[in-house]
């Protein structure tokens, strides 16, 4: 199973989710403002003129929890079919309710499709590309807990067990960051703020 790196990993979620960085929708592309974010100080909220998607969030998040070890690419159909081609464990839908409640320190990452429009079943193509009518999303899911960039959330975020996504199209596990349970968390609402250190 793949490792992450625990401490860079809750560094990470800890600079984003308190970043104070909006949400901004780049298409599929998967897009984050690699020059802004490493220089956000943990805890400091910074307003910026950029932003970011969901999955701009979940490739920054886990290329920086794997130290570069795992590269996430494009939007969310590139990123759930690289995870699927690659061999990830994807959970069946029986079990995906219960597994995203464990508190077990596996990083998981759930997506829910792009949703394109037929008519009489058949796909609608506009200027030879078919025509979309809901977007995809992907989070990330650690120990119960939510963690994403979205619109209704206002960019990233985390968010406690009582609100996980209900009936994902897809969850796959990612790797195991040993430890993440036994940090101490201080500051942020739901308990996520992981400028933290390993409990004795």
């Amino acid at each position: 199973m793949r490792m992450f790196h625990t401490e860079s990993l809750a560094q990470v979620l800890d600079e984003l989710v308190t970043s104070g960085l909006p949400y901004q929708m780049k298409g599929t592309k998967g897009k984050f403002n690699s020059k802004l974010i490493p220089s956000v100080a943990v805890g400091r909220r910074k307003k910026s003129k950029g932003g970011l998607d969901c999955s701009g969030f979940a490739k920054y998040v886990v290329h920086r929890g794997t130290l570069g070890g795992l590269q996430l690419i494009g939007g969310t159909e590139s990123q759930s079919g690289l995870l699927r081609s690659g061999g990830f464990l994807e959970y069946d839908d029986s079990e995906i309710e219960m597994v995203q409640k464990r508190v077990d320190n596996i990083v998981r990452i759930g997506f829910y499709e792009n949703v394109y429009k037929k008519v009489k079943g058949k796909y609608v193509k506009k200027d030879n590309k078919l025509v979309r009518i809901g977007i995809g999303h992907v989070w990330l899911v650690i120990n119960g807990h939510t963690y994403e960039s979205s619109s209704s959330g206002g960019g990233p975020s985390a968010k406690g067990p009582s609100q996980l996504y209900k009936n994902p199209d897809m969850l796959f596990r990612l790797g195991i960051a040993p430890n993440f349970d036994r940090l101490t968390f201080d500051g942020l609402a739901l308990g996520h703020n992981t400028a933290c250190q390993l409990l004795e």
